[in-house]
């Protein structure tokens, strides 16, 4: 008879504890699907075969990232963000949420968000770099 797997506590997502700080200001006014996006710029190695097959593993230390925040047309946020933008300010960005903590002194925004005129409010998509961002889990994996 086959072991059945046992599933430790039940660990639960809520959005409402997510919460994103920008040069101290809380950002508010997401999109209706999406809050955030954060992704590696880099992949952090890559590899090196030889003709004979020895590989070589090398470490990249690039530690940027791209944080892609979606916000509603009428989120006050834009205006704040916008500011930033055209001051080509340089701010801290803190991120925490059920899961995770992302966190860096240095971020700018690449480029303006578009703006779309359309029937319904559209969302402004603000690209953010973050230089040197560390991410570390918000919840204990090892129960």
């Amino acid at each position: 008879m086959p072991s059945r797997i046992r599933i430790g506590k039940l660990h639960e997502y809520d959005a409402r504890d997510s919460t994103l700080m920008i040069n101290g200001h809380l950002i508010q006014g997401f999109s209706e699907n999406s809050m955030f996006t954060i992704q590696d710029d880099q992949d952090s190695a890559t590899l090196k075969i030889d003709p004979q097959g020895a590989p070589t593993k090398s470490r990249n230390n690039s530690t940027s990232g791209t944080m892609t925040v979606p916000l509603d047309e009428t989120s006050p946020s834009n205006a704040l963000l916008l500011k930033y933008f055209n001051e080509d300010t340089v701010f801290p960005v803190d991120l925490i949420t059920s899961t995770a903590h992302v966190s860096t002194t240095y971020a700018f925004i690449t480029k303006r968000a578009n703006l779309e005129g359309q029937r319904a409010a559209s969302d402004r998509s603000w690209n953010i770099k973050l230089i040197n961002y560390e991410e570390t889990a918000t919840i204990d994996y090892e129960e």
